[in-house]
């Protein structure tokens, strides 16, 4: 796991339910994941102590994130579509004002993550 629950509490400084940050925290980091299409898989990032830092405070940023979603699912956002077999459940959460969760999770995401280290580029090489 890039941070866990000991960095969320300890650095990071979270407020997060100890019932849910672990779940928030595995969700987090698959967006964070596609965010970064995977360019943590070779563990580079770790090398840096400050890079690493940023991005592990990008990571519980985002389980806060993944958190207020989940929040707002349970609120009752609208249903745009749903299924019975297999069963499967489409809840809108995007306005104007704040966009896609995806996009949300970029913007958090380069909050921390410095530009130089390549690792949210989404340009061609």
């Amino acid at each position: 796991m890039v941070a866990d629950k000991e960095f969320y509490y300890g650095t990071y400084h979270g407020k997060l339910p100890e019932t849910d940050v672990e779940g928030c925290l595995i969700r987090a980091e698959y967006m964070l994941h596609s965010l970064t299409m995977n360019r943590l898989q070779d563990e580079a990032w770790e090398q840096d102590d400050k890079l690493a830092k940023c991005v592990r405070m990008a990571h519980c940023a985002l389980a806060d994130a993944q958190h207020a979603q989940d929040a707002a699912v349970l609120a009752g956002g609208k249903v745009t579509s749903e299924s019975v077999g297999k069963w499967s459940r489409s809840i809108q959460q995007d306005d104007a004002q704040t966009g896609s969760f995806e996009r949300r999770c970029l913007r958090i995401a380069a909050q921390y993550i410095p530009v130089h280290s390549g690792l949210l580029y989404r340009g061609v090489n």
